[in-house]
């Protein structure tokens, strides 16, 4: 899982932006896939309970990926020098 994150972490680093857009972006690209997925993984038993908790899960996984993104692109800007 690391190293899927750090090929995804390294490919956003080729991006031709500066910093602030490149992380926009890269959100803005998780949030569309949770956006897609997430509704196919629950159980339709579940439902009810996650209508209820899905924001606040879809914001949890953006702070999640911005820590991911903010610890792991040294890393990869180390290991590719």
């Amino acid at each position: 899982a690391v190293a899927l994150l750090r090929i995804a972490v390294a490919a956003a680093d080729a991006i031709p932006v500066d910093g602030a857009q490149r992380k926009e972006f890269v959100l803005n690209a998780i949030g569309l896939l949770f956006d897609e997925v997430a509704d196919w993984c629950i159980p339709t038993l579940a439902w009810p309970v996650w209508l209820i908790v899905r924001p606040a899960m879809r914001q949890l996984l953006l702070m999640i990926a911005s820590g991911a993104i903010e610890s792991l692109l040294p890393l990869v800007r180390k290991v590719a020098a």
